[in-house]
């Protein structure tokens, strides 16, 4: 199914997926990827296109991108810079435009092998506001033909096992709950707790990425517990996720000039990405099934650590 995209403030979107089987062995990979930041002179291209042909050879994987595609520009210099063009002539926009529209028709170029496997993607605060209306992020959603949320993207994915003489056996269903990133913290654990405070605005939700700061995480919440509406009632326990997606972006640059990052002297994190298992688990119980999507998710670290953006500055 192909999109044409207009950011959205909240966007919810089903997936259908269908396993091979039962249990671990039937289990596809989810990866988290974020804050690529392509135009930056520290981005890890070999890195980034590396992930993208691990994700285009797996005929199961998935793939979720949380914003930030660019580094130019962030939300406050759009402000100044769209000021002072107003007082320029047309061509210094157009020019703008055209080099952002280059820029953006690359990283299509790259992640177009694997467009069918996105499941989506969150609006960052870096990007460019075209003369048309058109923002970075919603010409590359456009011409990739996938969701864009402007602000949270939620995913509903529903997993089917199909029996051999393709008959529909049983199905779950995962939430996923995505966001560029709000707020963050100086160290590790403040990170992930900013996350997890947005994490209980969703009662049911598997999962919450966000990217923003360049940290890298991959954390089981604190467990929940849902009781049932059945004859017998009884109390199920469930486990949410908790994700930074990480970034392609170096810690230090080999320059004789100092980096934006390390001039601010911002908290070094590691660049990486996210990626989890998921299956359908059966758990028989008095002779009945109950299925369930069951998930299990690593932080994956690239090379020697980067430097974490400050959310105040950004």
């Amino acid at each position: 199914m192909r999109y044409l995209c207009r950011g959205a403030v909240m966007i919810v979107h089903r997936r259908k997926v269908v396993v091979k089987n039962y249990g671990e062995k039937g289990s596809f990979k989810l990866y988290l990827l974020g804050d690529i930041h392509y135009d930056d002179p520290l981005h890890d291209r070999k890195s980034f296109l590396k992930v993208i042909k691990k994700i285009e050879k797996d005929p199961t994987a998935l793939v979720l991108f949380t914003g930030d595609w660019l580094t130019f520009a962030n939300t406050s210099t759009q402000k100044k810079m769209r000021a002072t063009l107003n007082l320029s002539t047309s061509d210094a926009r157009d020019s703008i435009d055209r080099m952002v529209m280059t820029t953006i028709d690359k990283i299509y170029k790259d992640v177009q092998p694997i467009q069918d496997k996105i499941l989506g993607m969150t609006e960052g605060n870096h990007g460019w506001l075209f003369e048309t209306g058109e923002t970075a992020d919603q010409r590359l959603a456009t011409n990739l033909g996938v969701p864009l949320a402007e602000g949270i993207l939620i995913v509903n994915l529903v997993l089917h096992y199909f029996t051999k003489n393709n008959v529909k056996n049983r199905s779950c269903t995962m939430n996923i709950v995505a966001h560029h990133g709000a707020g963050g913290g100086t160290t590790a654990g403040g990170d992930i707790n900013a996350i997890e405070k947005r994490l209980a605005y969703f009662s049911n939700a598997d999962l919450i990425c966000m990217g923003h700061t360049h940290g890298l995480s991959c954390t089981p919440g604190s467990a929940r517990f849902h009781i049932t509406n059945s004859i017998n009632p009884k109390v199920k326990e469930s486990v949410p996720w908790i994700v930074r997606t990480g970034s392609f972006v170096d810690a230090f640059s080999d320059n004789s000039r100092a980096s934006y990052p390390e001039r601010r002297f911002m908290r070094p994190v590691v660049k990486g990405y996210v990626e989890f298992d998921v299956w359908m688990n059966v758990d028989k119980e008095n002779k009945k099934e109950s299925i369930e999507t069951k998930l299990v998710g690593k932080a994956v670290p690239i090379g020697l650590a980067a430097v974490s953006e400050n959310p105040s500055n950004h």
